[in-house]
């Protein structure tokens, strides 16, 4: 509601100035004020979204469905970006810029730092889904065709990962009742099939050699180190060492610890239709890493 607010009080501004398009409001006289420019940011922030506004897609993830998990990260998320990165670029707003920058660096940091002290799977998946919104938000405020390109690339890889990790904790929990870490032991043994699948889905997450989020790593610091060599640094120690570390902690126990004891409960591995929709998204996944010309 917050969110919504404030980009109701940018149209509300945007209709009082005069400029009824963003064609208009571009080719007008006078640039918009800084409050209305931060209304914006707060309205479309709210929904990518980015630093101290994502505590609200945690809970909203550990509430819903499947279904609308994956379609809340795979493309209403989207569209937050989309609306930050189409204002602003043609407002030419660099002081807003700049905060957006600054928000999608802590939205980094804080998103990690909280990665290890989670127990619920689905909060894992969530906190992915912030840390790389706001590694795509960067990617923007830097701006440049190479930045844009490697911020299209992201929000594609980012829907079919974000896809297989829900689906994953989904058939984690209807077997096992829980998506409590601790509650949640020995799938190889229990269910090798969906343990493969999981521990696949986990190494396209941190970004292995050979999956979309590697080639959208390795472009990005490329392109970075010549622009700061301490963002380089400081993202790289971020994205490329302790989210993959912090992740892959979470996830160990629940692949190799002993079969956990659930009494009576029969635990059946993948069916074949569900095998069939992890089979197509992983393949969506190489295809993407080993031929982005696709897109």
């Amino acid at each position: 509601m917050i969110g919504s607010a404030a980009l109701l009080t940018f149209f509300v501004w945007l209709g009082l100035s005069g400029n009824y398009t963003l064609a208009d409001l571009a080719a007008g006289p006078h640039a918009a004020p800084t409050t209305a420019l931060l209304a914006l940011f707060v309205g479309f922030g709210v929904k990518v979204p980015v630093w101290p506004f994502f505590s609200w897609l945690l809970k909203a993830h550990v509430e819903a469905s499947v279904e609308f998990s994956i379609l809340l990260s795979g493309f209403i998320v989207k569209v937050g970006v989309y609306g930050l990165y189409r204002f602003l670029s043609l407002l030419g707003a660099s002081a807003v810029l700049q905060v957006y920058l600054a928000c999608c660096g802590l939205g980094i940091f804080f998103a990690t730092c909280r990665l290890f002290a989670q127990r619920d799977l689905k909060r894992i998946v969530a906190l992915t889904t912030v840390i790389e919104m706001n590694w795509l938000g960067v990617c923007l405020c830097l701006g440049g065709l190479v930045f844009e390109s490697i911020a299209f690339f992201l929000v594609v890889a980012h829907s079919i990962t974000t896809s297989l990790e829900f689906l994953i904790v989904e058939c984690l929990s209807r077997r096992y009742g829980t998506r409590d870490l601790t509650q949640l032991s020995g799938v190889f043994n229990a269910l090798p099939l969906l343990g493969v699948v999981a521990f696949s889905t986990t190494l396209i997450t941190i970004g292995f050699p050979g999956t979309p989020l590697f080639l959208a790593k390795f472009l990005f610091f490329s392109a970075l180190l010549p622009v700061s060599f301490w963002a380089f640094a400081l993202l790289g120690l971020l994205l490329a060492l302790v989210v993959p570390l912090f992740f892959m902690r979470a996830w160990v126990p629940v692949w190799f610890g002993l079969s956990a004891n659930f009494g009576p409960r029969s635990l059946v591995d993948l069916t074949s239709s569900e095998l069939g929709l992890f089979a197509l998204l992983l393949l969506a996944a190489v295809a993407l890493a080993w031929a982005p010309g696709l897109l």
